[in-house]
């Protein structure tokens, strides 16, 4: 289930009861509690009327249960990042790790705390843009939190990058590129009757809606026991650092196996993309079960969440009234002068 709501109180979602509403999206049947481990009463105990020590044979220990499902999760380190202190002393954060869409599941650190992009900022979003690399983008959202952005998941990351959008510029109307779809206008493009840049237009945001998808504590709680017991693997989000790691990635198979090594965990199988995925590529030939992959796009899809804005606007070519959705992208951030071709 979505929870849409309007593009006007995400500038005041530090109070606002609807961002930090909890949105079930899904609801999966829970998982059985792993068994508890407790003292064998029979095990032979030395007493005082022995007369001599004698050398215990080791117990027998059952075999250690699954980690509590949350737990298959890479937590970050609390107070990783140096800009904590500042955050708590600096009136221009405000704390946001309440109403993250991720609920911060991921994070050993329940707080995070942001301010708007500056000047230095923006910089270098356009040093993202001009040099076609994310990093950039991610170490000027850095700047701007109380722990590294490299950590955060990517449905938190453009979570927030949507914040920045609405609250850095306070007098910047907000536009979107888009392509007009409608059938007729297409018709007429493809007669000659029209230009195809007829098709192509830059609308003002007048009227939208946001779309919010958290995420259901309890479903992927138990969906991970679950592919654990099944599977053995310990699962995670995706995050950011995966997508800068790997975005430069020019081999198909090594693509391929991305998507996956995105979703286990860094406590267990490294924190290091690659070495994650060098240990699943060993794992698939040890575990070729195809059911696998079923069960891996089941958590990806369970796990989706972020921000979507949906908004009205008006074809300047057909005047046909529709509606697109808004992705926050690093040209947003720029100066309107500067050239959206590059």
């Amino acid at each position: 289930m979505e929870k849409t709501v309007n593009l006007g109180q995400l500038a005041e979602m530090a109070g606002s009861d609807v961002i930090a509403t909890n949105t079930v999206i899904r609801s999966r049947p829970g998982a059985e509690p792993p068994p508890r481990v407790v003292p064998n009463p029979n095990a032979p105990q030395a007493t005082a009327q022995q007369p001599q020590m004698e050398v215990q044979q080791p117990q027998p220990q059952p075999a250690a249960p699954p980690q509590a499902a949350g737990s298959a999760f890479s937590q970050g380190r609390a107070g990783s990042s140096p800009s904590n202190a500042r955050a708590q002393s600096d009136a221009r954060f405000v704390e946001v790790g309440d109403v993250l869409p991720s609920l911060c599941m991921a994070y050993n650190d329940k707080t995070l705390a942001v301010r708007p992009f500056e000047v230095p900022e923006i910089n270098k979003i356009h040093r993202s843009v001009a040099e076609s690399t994310i990093r950039h983008e991610v170490d000027a959202m850095s700047a701007t939190l109380s722990r590294s952005a490299y950590d955060l998941t990517l449905g938190d990351f453009y979570w927030l990058m949507y914040w920045q959008y609405v609250n850095s510029y306070k007098r910047l109307p907000k536009t979107v590129t888009w392509t007009c779809t409608n059938e007729e206008h297409m018709n007429r493009v493809g007669s000659g009757e029209l230009a195809p840049d007829s098709l192509e237009n830059v609308s003002e945001v007048k009227g939208s809606n946001l779309i919010e998808k958290k995420l259901d504590a309890d479903a992927v709680n138990a969906f991970a026991q679950r592919f654990f017991d099944t599977w053995g693997l310990y699962l995670d989000l995706p995050r950011v650092s995966d997508l800068v790691e790997t975005e430069d990635e020019k081999d198909p198979d090594a693509d391929w196996y991305s998507k996956y090594t995105s979703v286990i965990s860094r406590e267990h199988y490294g924190a290091q993309h690659k070495r994650r995925r060098d240990y699943l590529r060993g794992w698939f030939k040890q575990h070729p079960d195809p059911d696998v992959l079923s069960d891996f796009e089941d958590w990806i899809d369970l796990t989706d969440h972020g921000v979507e804005e949906r908004v009205k606007v008006t074809c300047q070519g057909c005047g046909v009234e529709t509606q697109v959705d808004l992705r926050v992208t690093p040209l947003m951030f720029l100066p309107k002068g500067y050239s959206r071709n590059r």
